[in-house]
């Protein structure tokens, strides 16, 4: 991309100016990672300014940079004066998608299972596919950016999208322009924002505001509020599930310790689908991500081999073996529907003692108390031996434990929790740690790993 490319979508002034067909390749929000020929993108956080660094960032090698302040720059260096820098990055990136990437995106969100999904989306297609892939969670206002500007000549491209309120999907979309857009449910996730399943439905289909009307979704359709939206897009509708007649549909499905496997038929052929994570709730990902890969033309073997060699992103499902007991490390986030699920797969494992070690889960508002009370109710049901809570949230799954005449302890400090597991742990147990980001649980992990 040219300078001069950058200053037409950011509509910026030029305060500082060399040669506008200087060409740029990489964009940088960090000034700590610059290398020489980057363009420094400065952002401003809760905890930072970006624009404190300018000057950082253009002596390690930066060409130049946007800013909302002005600032004294060296000579020789560019400086484009904007309203907003992340409005701006977001303009350059949108830009890059309209002039530059003219290959198929395939869009992702949903309440629960975004990035696993994407993650073997990227698996399957790259079996034929050169594919470029959301890293890591990075699936927001500046994680969409980002990855749009690291394209260079992939034949595909796939991206998580999240939101947290009504009109971010629909920015985020209309920056990407995705051609196919992937649903994988509507759960309770971010309800203290939105109010009710029916809203997140809404904010989640502002997905297709970007998209062509030629465009395909792609939705479960074990979903209730998903399969509601048949007949009220222009776009072509596939879908997939266990339970409700689908497009692509699982069966015979076998879980073990280690991994996970179905049947899928396709024009009459039967494939065996094998996962290497233990978990029914895995099935649906990789449904979605067998309808990607058809849509796509991707052979029916290519993306059973795809979907064997899917690695799980760090923090989610890590299971290891320490001191004699197994830890399931799923410490990256939580929401009501991804705790059922892993609850349920720790009480179908074999093993020892079954405990299950829960923090809060986050931006639930009003139906907290009441969402976190109905998950101790589950876990009564399940066979699980233990219960610790951390948290003011999490002490209802305790009270719901509880109400159902099961027990749990409640710890309101997380290193008391990590020294009364350390000397409550033993050989052989099988020991689930799961809450939302915030919680810190990967801590606990670390600490009784020792």
């Amino acid at each position: 991309m040219k300078l001069s490319e950058i200053i037409k979508y950011t509509n910026g002034k030029v305060v500082k100016n060399i040669d506008k067909d200087i060409e740029v390749s990489s964009f940088v929000t960090d000034s700590r990672i610059i290398k020489e020929g980057d363009f420094y993108v400065p952002l401003i956080g809760e905890k930072f300014d970006g624009h404190d660094f300018i000057n950082n960032a253009l002596r390690d090698g930066a060409v130049g940079c946007i800013s909302s302040k002005e600032v004294e720059v060296p000579e020789g260096k560019v400086f484009i004066l904007v309203e907003d820098t992340l409005k701006a990055f977001q303009d350059i990136a949108k830009g890059y998608r309209e002039n530059y990437i003219k290959k198929p995106l395939v869009a992702i969100t949903g309440s629960v299972g975004k990035t696993t999904t994407k993650d073997m989306i990227a698996s399957v297609l790259s079996e034929h596919y050169n594919t470029l892939k959301t890293e890591g969670n990075l699936n927001n206002f500046i994680g969409v950016p980002k990855t749009l500007l690291r394209y260079t000549n992939e034949d595909i491209l796939v991206l998580e999208m999240g939101m947290n309120h009504f009109k971010e999907m629909s920015i985020l979309s209309n920056i990407a322009r995705p051609d196919f857009a992937v649903l994988t449910n509507i759960g309770q996730a971010h309800i203290g924002n939105l109010g009710s399943r029916e809203n997140i439905l809404k904010a989640k289909m502002e997905i297709i505001e970007g998209m062509p009307d030629d465009g395909t979704i792609i939705i479960n359709n074990d979903d209730l509020y998903l399969k509601t939206i048949k007949g009220s897009v222009e776009q072509k509708i596939v879908t997939y599930g266990i339970k409700n007649k689908s497009d692509y549909m699982a069966y015979d499905i076998v879980l073990t310790d280690e991994r996970t496997s179905f049947k899928i038929k396709e024009n009459n052929e039967v494939y065996t689908v094998t996962i290497n994570l233990p978990g029914e709730h895995f099935v649906l990902n990789s449904l979605a991500a067998w309808a990607v890969g058809r849509v796509n033309n991707v052979p029916p073997e290519k993306i059973v081999e795809g979907l064997k060699n899917f690695e799980m992103s760090k923090l989610r499902m890590d299971i290891k073996e320490v001191n004699g007991y197994k830890i399931i490390n799923d410490t990256y986030n939580a929401g009501p529907e991804s705790m059922n699920a892993i609850l349920d797969t720790l009480s179908k494992l074999s093993g020892g003692r079954k405990i299950a070690v829960l923090a809060d889960m986050l931006e639930l508002g009003e139906m907290s108390q009441k969402i976190h009370f109905e998950i101790g109710k589950h876990i009564s049901d399940l066979n699980i031996d233990y219960v610790f809570t951390y948290g003011n949230e999490a002490k209802n799954i305790a009270k719901g434990l509880i109400d159902s005449g099961k027990d749990a302890k409640i710890f309101e400090d997380q290193e008391k929790l990590i020294e009364e597991l350390k000397g409550f742990l033993q050989k052989d147990d099988v020991v689930l740690v799961k809450g939302s980001r915030a919680m810190q649980m990967d801590k606990v992990v670390e600490e009784i790993s020792k």
